[in-house]
């Protein structure tokens, strides 16, 4: 399907959302009527089940933009403080942001490089909420491809990696880099060719302090997966000639070879399909019985699941090269500007790994094969974490994040910072939960 057909047809099931919304609408009133008529009697409940299924119709046929952040106060101990997001440098493919917070701490600088991969910035939103406490915390903010003129150029794994190096240059010392899913093979890029430009005596750049890479394909070769499967089934010029596409006129990138978000958001749905069937019916369920705390949680989630980003053309297809094809990083066979890319220059950044047993997008292995390719990092700065439940999206969202995962990166963090002689404020205690009195009974 070309781009311009998959709007049309995203239009047309709009318009049929729209109609079965109204006519569950029109039939929820007279069934309203009926009821107070005394006609039938029964007609309460038939017209409460209409009116979930509008609701139902009306979230199918809403638009999923791209979402903001929406952090403006963080608790920090008791206090609640406010957050302001403040873009640092602005270039046509990313915006290096800083969440900056109203308050007076000395905290490790942490730079979050989320993956391009169909989905926004705003997917990493509760990493950021977890780690704002403790943290000074940066975030590169990847631009949609489809709204990147063509005079901006191309943009592959190479200008990535650039854009990463760019941002802990601007950052300056003494950062701490996060990466997540698909960027975690660009962060471990970076971070080895600033580490082999360090051995130069390059004083530009600087290693970060930790490096912490989260459920993501360093390895292809290390475990099998449906992703490394689909990408090594088929040949580089296949993906080229049918994945991707031209954007548009009416977008500000028209004519820009991307892959579309639309797409990659079908593939990640059917490696789980199971679980979004699961989803439909709960949230059905929970219009029907009017339960709007449970249905809010669904809906917020796929508000952000459902809100896509296209990919630059180059890139794409670098990565399917690259990283699922090749597994060229691994192998020592992957180059930035001619130069050979060599994990094991990496030797006091400490290097932390996080892979999920239950994650059905990267098995764990592929991410563990960070920690023997960076064979000179001593002993004692580093760190592996497989969590026996977590899925992919568990690693930096929900309650896994917040309870089993934050607190051991929060340590990790500061402890490499010790381990490098920097020292800073100690992490803040949650403020205590205000037990409820219990009421008391008349005599």
């Amino acid at each position: 399907m070309r781009y311009n057909l998959h709007d049309l047809w995203q239009k047309s099931l709009k318009m049929q959302f729209n109609f079965w919304a109204q006519s569950s609408r029109n039939a929820a009133d007279a069934l309203k009527l009926l009821e107070k008529s005394g006609l039938f009697p029964g007609a309460g409940a038939a017209a409460g089940e209409a009116e979930a299924a509008e609701e139902f119709w009306n979230y199918l046929a809403k638009d999923h933009p791209k979402p903001a952040f929406g952090i403006d106060k963080v608790k920090i101990g008791s206090k609640n403080t406010d957050v302001t997001e403040t873009p640092l440098k602005e270039n046509p493919f990313a915006t290096l942001k800083h969440f900056r917070r109203d308050c007076k701490r000395n905290d490790p600088k942490v730079l979050i490089v989320p993956p391009t991969s169909g989905h926004y910035a705003t997917m990493m939103r509760d990493t950021v909420k977890g780690l704002l406490p403790a943290h000074e915390v940066y975030v590169l903010d990847w631009e949609n491809a489809r709204d990147v003129p063509q005079k901006h150029g191309e943009f592959g794994l190479a200008e990535y990696i650039d854009e990463v190096r760019a941002a802990l240059e601007e950052i300056g010392g003494d950062v701490h880099i996060i990466g997540f899913s698909q960027s975690t093979v660009p962060v471990l890029a970076a971070t080895a060719l600033n580490a082999q430009d360090k051995n130069k005596q390059d004083k530009n750049k600087t290693a970060p302090v930790s490096m912490t890479l989260m459920g993501g394909p360093v390895d292809t070769d290390a475990a099998q997966s449906p992703v490394t499967e689909y990408a090594r089934q088929k040949p580089l010029d296949w993906f080229e000639k049918n994945v991707i596409m031209r954007v548009p006129d009416g977008y500000k990138g028209a004519g820009r070879k991307v892959y579309p978000g639309f797409l990659q958001l079908a593939g990640l749905m059917s490696l789980d399909a199971e679980k979004h069937g699961k989803n439909r019916d709960r949230l059905i369920a929970a219009l029907r019985s009017k339960d709007t705390q449970k249905s809010g949680r669904i809906k917020e989630f796929y508000d952000e699941y459902l809100a896509v980003s296209d990919l630059p053309a180059k890139f794409y297809l670098d990565t399917i090269r690259d990283v699922f094809q090749t597994a060229a990083l691994a192998r020592g066979k992957m180059t930035h500007r001619g130069v050979r890319i060599d994990p094991a220059a990496v030797t006091d950044t400490a290097l932390f790994t996080v892979s999920g047993k239950k994650d059905e997008i990267v098995p764990p292995a592929q991410t563990e094969a960070a920690q023997k390719l960076c064979k000179n990092i001593p002993d004692a700065l580093r760190k592996n974490l497989v969590h026996d439940k977590a899925g992919h999206y568990d690693l930096g969202s929900g309650k896994i994040w917040k309870n089993d995962i934050l607190p051991e990166l929060t340590a990790f963090i500061r402890d490499a910072a010790k381990a490098r002689g920097l020292t800073h404020d100690a992490p803040p205690k949650p403020s205590a939960r205000r037990s409820k009195t219990p009421k008391r009974g008349g005599a």
